[in-house]
């Protein structure tokens, strides 16, 4: 890949372990590690969910009536094939543990739809609303159901080299 690596596009396929994606606002892209399994295909147009399960989400001691295996079971039955869900080390917000990415197909984030980070999902309920939102579309394709609304949450984005970010 050609220019920098704040500028750089990355395209998943089937199902990688990503050790930390930090999307900032805009398009810019600040550290991802990605290992793809062997015979990854650049042609699959899934949608994807990541699952942060770092150092806070799906922490027992955090949320010690909440079964996250349990949870991470019922996420996979009822999103896959379809989307790939994917499990990731910590993605930098803590403070609103358990934190789900929906991320578009490629082809609807070519189209200009966008990843949606939802905040404080410890629920079966309110991943049943997430799984019927993705089997409508999802991000770029159906608006976000009401009930996801107060679930929004900011990606965590890391400094630029002018020192900009939060923080």
């Amino acid at each position: 890949m050609g220019g920098s690596a704040a500028s750089a596009r990355v395209q998943l396929a089937v199902e990688p372990r990503i050790d930390h994606l930090t999307e900032g606002f805009g398009d810019e892209l600040h550290a991802v590690h990605v290992s793809e399994p062997s015979g990854a295909r650049a042609t699959d147009d899934r949608g994807a969910v990541t699952v942060c399960r770092g150092c806070c989400c799906g922490d027992p001691n955090r949320h010690p009536d909440i079964d996250h295996d349990r949870l991470l079971r019922h996420l996979r039955e009822r999103l896959e094939p379809a989307t790939r869900v994917r499990i990731s080390d910590c993605l930098l917000v803590c403070g609103d543990s358990n934190v789900l990415v929906v991320s578009p197909s490629p082809s609807a984030r070519r189209a200009g739809a966008r990843p949606v980070w939802l905040a404080r999902i410890l629920s079966e309920a309110l991943q049943d609303c997430v799984a019927d939102w993705i089997g409508r579309g999802g991000p770029g394709a159906v608006p976000l159901p009401q009930e996801l609304l107060a679930h929004v949450s900011a990606p965590f984005a890391l400094p630029t080299a002018a020192g900009e970010g939060l923080g």
